[in-house]
């Protein structure tokens, strides 16, 4: 083999594990199928992953999730992210007291990304 695209690895092998909901997972899932190990070691970590990825029957379940909550999370963490580098501790408090709207959307997107993480805990830790 010459090259990684000798593999074909989003044409071929990536159906054969692509059993993601959003992008972001398959983009990950891509990356771990077609970038080159750089030693042994990660090889037979990379080989791991894909064993377990293989044996956990319960990552084929249907998310109960929809994909547009999901994308809502995620942009509201990294919006959150990007926005709030400034304000800490009591500054924050204030700015939050103050803006009574932003502070009603936040209190909702922080809601969904509960119901994210107890759907997730639901999915893999109890089914």
């Amino acid at each position: 083999m010459k090259n990684i695209k000798d593999l074909h690895v989003e044409k071929e092998i990536l159906p054969l594990f692509d059993f993601v909901y959003n992008e972001f997972s398959r983009d990950a899932l891509i990356e771990l199928l077609s970038e080159i190990p750089g030693s042994v070691d990660e090889v037979l970590i990379r080989q791991q992953i894909i064993k377990d990825l293989m044996r956990n029957k319960a990552l084929y379940a249907p998310a109960s999730y929809y994909k547009s909550e999901f994308n809502d999370v995620y942009t509201y963490l990294e919006n959150l992210r990007n926005r709030g580098t400034h304000l800490y501790g009591a500054s924050l408090k204030i700015h939050l007291f103050f803006a009574r709207t932003e502070r009603s959307k936040d209190e909702g997107r922080l809601s969904q990304l509960i119901i994210f993480f107890y759907k997730i805990h639901q999915s893999y830790h109890l089914g």
